[in-house]
This record gives C-alpha cells, sequence and structure tokens, in this order.
C-alpha cells in the first residue's frame, strides 16, 4: 500500500520537461515584449538628458548603485544593455545553454 501510493506521489509531482520549456520560452517572450515597449524611450527615461539623471537618483537612493544601467549615463550604453538584454531573452527562449542564460537576463 505505501509503494502504490510513493509511485503515485512521485507521478502526480513529476515535472514535465515539455511544461517547463513552455514555461522557459513564455518568460522569454514576456521579456523581449517587455523591452521591446520599454526601448522606444531609451534616452528619456534611462540616460542622464532623460528625466531622471544618475546623480539626482543616486542622491534619494542608495538602490541606484545596483543596476548596469547607471554604469554610464550615455544613450549608447543603454542601448547596449538592452542589446544584451534581448540577446540574452532570445538565448533564453531558443533554449542555448539555458541555466547561464536565465541567470544573466536576471542580472541584467
Amino acid at each position: 500500500m505505501t509503494a502504490m501510493l510513493a509511485g503515485y506521489a512521485r507521478r502526480a509531482f513529476a515535472l514535465d520537461l515539455r511544461s517547463l520549456a513552455v514555461m522557459r520560452i513564455a518568460v522569454a517572450c514576456a521579456v523581449l515584449l517587455d523591452l521591446s515597449t520599454r526601448a522606444v524611450h531609451l534616452r528619456e527615461h534611462y540616460s542622464d538628458d532623460g528625466v531622471l539623471p544618475r546623480e539626482v537618483a543616486r542622491s534619494v537612493s542608495w538602490l541606484v548603485e545596483t543596476s548596469l544601467l547607471t554604469l554610464s549615463g550615455s544613450t549608447t550604453w543603454v542601448g547596449i544593455v538592452f542589446a544584451l538584454a534581448i540577446a540574452l531573452a532570445l538565448a533564453v527562449a531558443l533554449g542555448w545553454r539555458t541555466r547561464l542564460t536565465t541567470v544573466l537576463l536576471w542580472l541584467v
């Protein structure tokens, strides 16, 4: 009886690799959609020419230093960071070195 319950529990709580792949692709697509909608306003929202320059943001919160975007205030740097995030999201969607690219995408 115990062995039968253990076998049932093992099957009931097992992870199907197909469902994990669908979830991975869905998350990558959500990140790509988010990046594409935010990329329209790179200069206005993410560079020093925009609404909140880095120096003003640093005076308000220490959390500003935790972002790659604050390493430089130029629009070119922001574009590079966004391009890196897009490349990593595509790598996650395609399943290329999924663990590594997922962690890197999270960091970016």
